[in-house]
Parts: structure tokens; C-alpha cells; sequence
């Protein structure tokens, strides 16, 4: 299919294919010819075959959106085209610069907005519409084991305080590192325990100073 080239309205340079008369245009930014709403690749293939069944699309067999003859075009299913495409780009050094570039301007700017009074009005309305159309859902607690109804929030883990506790102090997640006030050797405790000592022979032998020195 023949290219052309053209000027548009502002004096800028425009490639066209027409095909069954009607021109298809490659605007700025864009990886297919189009007419309106209409991509050119998908418009032969229905004008040669018919319509696109649901859950396809149509693919240039050599990767080349520009070459929009119907012998390179071919369907392919919906998820294993968007995969194809996917790992062709993830392979392309370019367009994945452009990705790590994109990102960063982005997130400064969601950053910028999630703190300003609209982002923060934003989240305040979507959490309560989220909240008004949020139904009970049954759980199972990680500790023990026991299916209970709440409200999904994110953390519902625990059918309750106790489990929880339980959970964080058998994980260790709390654990510090003491040294024993009797013998000064160090050991593991739970930084919300009153443990200060590494064992009960430790402890008594201190207690049984306090007293001598009372005697």
C-alpha cells in the first residue's frame, strides 16, 4: 500500500495510505494509521474477511505498522497479542528509557497532587463511596485458624487483639536484644516484656543479693 505525504492545516507533514478511497492518516504520536475512531490495519481486514470476533485483534505479521496489506495482517487472540507487544517493547532499550523517564515526571506530579486540598478531598470521597458500598467478607486468622466476618479494610489478618499480639510476639518481629543485669550476658526478649535478666538462676541469684544486702 502506497505512502503519501501531505501537509495538514498548520503546514505540518502528514503520511497518508488510502485505501477503498478514503485517507488514513499517521498523526504525531500515534503507531497506526487512522480515520476518525477507525484504524486502517483493522479496516481492510474487515473489508477482506469480515468483522473481528470478540477477544481478537487483528496483527501485522511483520511487526511493521506501516505495511497494512491484507497478506501481513492476521488474527490473534486478545491477551497473546497485548503479551507479544509487551515483550517487544520491554526489549527495546528506547522504550524503556522513555518508561523510567515518564515514571519520574509522573510521580513527582501524583505526589504533588495526592497532597494538595483536591487530591486530598479526592481520597476523602472515594474512601467513604468505598466504604458505604463495602459488604462483610469472612476470613480466616493467620493465628488461630478461626473464620470471622469483617468489614475488608486491608489489615484483616487477626479475629482479633489477642490473636494479634500472640502472632507478632511468637514471630519475633518484637524482639530486642537485652544484656543480663546479673551475669551481663546478652539474650533476645520482647521489648514490651520486663525481662532483664537471661534465666530464672540469674534472677534468683540477684534477688537473693537485694535481700543480703537488706540482712
Amino acid at each position: 500500500m502506497e505512502t503519501i505525504k501531505k501537509l495538514d492545516g498548520n503546514g505540518h507533514t502528514l503520511y497518508v495510505q488510502i485505501f477503498n478511497g478514503k485517507e488514513y492518516c499517521l498523526y504525531n504520536g500515534e503507531r497506526y494509521f487512522s480515520r476518525g475512531t477507525k484504524r486502517l490495519h483493522r479496516e481492510v481486514w474487515k473489508y477482506f474477511n469480515g468483522d473481528i470476533p470478540k477477544g481478537y485483534h487483528v496483527h501485522h505479521k511483520d511487526e511493521n505498522t506501516w505495511n497494512n496489506e491484507i497478506s501481513n495482517l492476521e488474527l490473534v487472540e486478545m491477551h497473546t497479542h497485548l503479551r507479544l507487544h509487551a515483550k517487544e517493547q520491554n526489549e527495546n532499550e528506547e522504550i524503556l528509557a522513555q518508561r523510567r523517564k515518564n515514571m519520574v515526571k509522573a510521580s513527582k506530579y501524583a505526589a504533588e497532587w495526592h497532597g494538595s486540598e483536591e487530591g486530598k478531598k479526592w481520597h476523602s470521597e472515594h474512601a467513604k463511596k468505598q466504604f458505604a458500598n463495602a459488604k462483610p467478607k469472612e476470613f480466616v486468622c493467620e493465628w488461630c485458624g478461626k473464620t470471622f466476618s469483617a468489614m475488608p479494610n486491608g489489615i484483616n489478618r487477626f479475629c482479633s487483639n489477642k490473636c494479634k499480639t500472640a502472632y507478632r510476639y511468637h514471630s519475633g518481629v518484637d524482639n530486642e536484644t537485652r544484656k543480663c543485669k546479673w551475669c551481663g550476658r546478652e539474650f533476645t526478649a520482647n521489648k514490651y516484656s520486663r525481662t532483664w535478666y537471661c534465666s530464672k538462676r540469674c534472677s534468683g541469684k540477684y534477688s537473693a543479693s537485694v535481700r543480703n544486702k537488706k540482712d
